[in-house]
């Protein structure tokens, strides 16, 4: 780190953990990430299915938290989840989806892309990322600029302005996990006006301004 004359983080959170571990660091500094341009106008007929559909989208690997996010949903007989991905867990959590006898309500797709995520992100209820730690998750932004309600981990490093609108819960657990999903379906109607008519407007250009001005 040392080489470099400025380092850049993405969220304060991700700069605070590096602050710590390193006793010196060259100068650095925060550049958030930008909020995706609004689809929202696409989603304002959003309603909430008579079976609840939640959805997850990133990588498979061990802090997304998702054999955890399983055991939940296997208690939860009225409602599906959509794991859209891929990486290293994806036998594992394919095989407890079929040990545990939830393939009916719990599917498994690979990463999608483009107009396939956005009319993805439209066929759903809650995008849900329980993540033991979420320093800056991008698939939370676009969900949100979608008008798509989000549950998020409160390990996040989204600063207030980006999470305007999304409902931050802990998220370790079976347990806090059913009460967050549990909230979201109590008061989806709320959520879905609060997503929709709350979320920042930190746009590219913003950030093409605060890089030009650092450099």
């Amino acid at each position: 780190l040392n080489k470099f004359d400025h380092i850049v983080f993405s969220t304060r959170l991700q700069e605070e953990i590096y602050e710590d571990f390193y006793q010196s660091l060259p100068s650095h500094s925060v550049i958030e990430n930008a909020i995706p341009r609004s689809s929202k106008q696409a989603a304002k007929g959003r309603k909430q299915h008579d079976i609840f559909r939640m959805l997850f989208m990133g990588r498979f690997v061990g802090f997304k938290n998702l054999f955890i996010l399983l055991d939940a949903v296997r208690e939860m007989l009225h409602v599906t989840i959509t794991l859209v991905g891929e990486g290293p867990l994806k036998k594992n959590i394919l095989a407890k989806i079929l040990r545990d006898g939830i393939s009916d309500r719990v599917k498994v797709q690979g990463s999608v892309y483009g107009e396939e995520k956005a009319a993805i992100l439209s066929e759903y209820d809650l995008l849900v990322i329980p993540s033991t730690t979420e320093i800056s998750p991008n698939m939370a932004l676009e969900a949100a600029s979608a008008g798509l309600p989000v549950l998020l981990t409160d390990e996040t490093g989204l600063s207030m302005e980006l999470r305007k609108g999304m409902i931050v819960r802990p998220l370790r657990t079976k347990e806090e996990i059913q009460r967050g999903i549990l909230e979201c379906e109590r008061s989806y109607g709320e959520f879905v006006k609060e997503i929709q008519e709350h979320t920042s407007q930190h746009s590219w250009d913003d950030v093409c301004v605060e890089h030009i001005t650092l450099f």
